[in-house]
């Protein structure tokens, strides 16, 4: 008899890792995974480090709106510290598909303010010349 301190065999139970649960025992892949996830839909986008001594900044404008591509190295969007306001560029090319971070908030160093969804090919997502 199967109870729920034992496994099928009447012995204890195994701690399967959760990528193990799914059905069959194997992960179901990227293609089954939520669109929400930052992780599966792109590159995600950190707030930076300005300086040893800065902890947390202000998102002052974001430069580019959601839907738009986005080139490696161009302005992103606008933050504000005790020190100093800057412009932040983008690490990758791509689709700004999210922004987690309204204007106006403030938030530590490392925080996630948005996602940018990377062409398959590894292009930085701007249209090349015909």
């Amino acid at each position: 008899m199967v109870t729920p301190e034992a496994g099928r065999s009447g012995g204890p139970r195994r701690a399967w890792p959760v990528w193990a649960r799914w059905r069959g025992g194997r992960s179901p892949g990227p293609a089954a995974m939520s669109v929400r996830d930052p992780v599966a839909a792109g590159e995600l986008v950190r707030m930076p480090r300005l300086g040893d001594t800065v902890t947390e900044a202000t998102v002052i404008r974001w430069l580019v709106p959601v839907g738009e591509p986005v080139e490696a190295g161009r302005p992103l969007f606008e933050i504000s510290t005790d020190k100093v306001d800057t412009e932040v560029a983008a690490p990758v090319g791509g689709v700004l598909v999210e922004i987690v971070v309204p204007v106006g908030a403030t938030v530590a160093v490392g925080t996630a303010l948005a996602v940018i969804a990377v062409p398959a090919d590894g292009s930085d997502g701007s249209a090349s010349p015909a």
